[in-house]
């Protein structure tokens, strides 16, 4: 889930949308969504910044780390402040053919797969597959169309074919009525294969559907591990790698490839008042595919 904020939207060298807020890192706005056009930091901003540096001077004592009581409640003023004492690295700008509430989920989900794809060694034209139609694949769905790829997109039955046309997928496969890798081979084998449904079966059945040389991209981590055949991965020279997300610059790229291309994340709004039902509606996956919280 995302809160949103205003049009500009700080970003921090090596950061990610975090996961979650046990860890001392530092809040970005750009996995806030922004929401209200008001000059003045939301409280709850203003909570999460005070919140990171308490965490991180119990971890790394500073001076600075004394004053957070002393944050200052306007917006500019506050990047400023964590600018100038080295919280903040990178302030970058939302295009403005993006709306905010569609640039919060765009730094997370959407950084991982423009730049998973962007890395994976695929030149216009190859094949690239998309393993999943849900909040990462729909994205990397997108971007794979519009970097000029012939893209595949893959999931279990056909509720989500449409979609996945209507999202530039040229050709579509059903994991449960076809063979996948059969299905790959016959369009000649894939290049890259972006897996975004973090299940390991499902993942470690892929690895023959590769063309020569061609790599198994996963940006989402299945709790089990895969079963990968390495004899296929020596007779055809394919890989497998992983990867993360990307720098802050990446989200940068990310933000302005979209706005450049019309790549848009399909979101549902939820008021901050209302985040418990914004979390389960989350966790019991109805989700269509990014929450946005929004301070109105």
């Amino acid at each position: 889930m995302y809160r949103s904020s205003p049009r500009f939207s700080p970003r921090l060298e090596n950061s990610r949308c975090p996961a979650s807020r046990s860890h001392a890192r530092p809040p970005s706005r750009s996995c806030w969504a922004a929401a209200s056009d008001s000059p003045k930091t939301s409280p709850v901003i203003v909570e999460d910044v005070q919140n990171y540096l308490k965490q991180r001077s119990q971890i790394l004592p500073a001076p600075r780390d004394l004053f957070i009581d002393a944050l200052p409640a306007n917006l500019d003023d506050l990047y400023d402040y964590l600018a100038e004492t080295g919280e903040v690295k990178w302030r970058p700008i939302v295009p403005d053919d993006l709306k905010p509430i569609e640039a919060a989920p765009l730094m997370c989900a959407g950084v991982t797969t423009f730049n998973s794809l962007r890395n994976a060694g695929a030149r216009a034209g190859d094949l690239v597959a998309v393993l999943g139609i849900g909040g990462l694949g729909h994205l990397g769905v997108q971007y794979a169309r519009r970097m000029g790829f012939n893209t595949v997109a893959i999931n279990r039955g056909k509720d989500k074919e449409e979609l996945a046309r209507q999202l530039g997928a040229h050709s579509y496969i059903d994991a449960t009525a076809q063979d996948v890798v059969a299905e790959l081979q016959k369009l000649g084998g894939a290049s890259v294969i972006l897996a975004t449904a973090p299940s390991a079966q499902a993942i470690s059945g892929l690895l023959d559907g590769l063309a020569p040389s061609g790599k198994l991209q996963v940006p989402a981590a299945p709790q089990e591990p895969l079963t990968i055949n390495v004899f296929s991965l020596i007779m055809k020279r394919s890989s497998v790698a992983g990867w993360y997300s990307g720098t802050a610059k990446d989200s940068q790229d990310t933000l302005e490839f979209s706005a450049l291309s019309g790549v848009h994340p399909m979101i549902e709004k939820y008021p901050l008042d209302k985040v418990a039902e914004a979390y389960e509606q989350m966790h019991s996956g109805k989700v269509r595919f990014r929450v946005v919280l929004t301070l109105d």
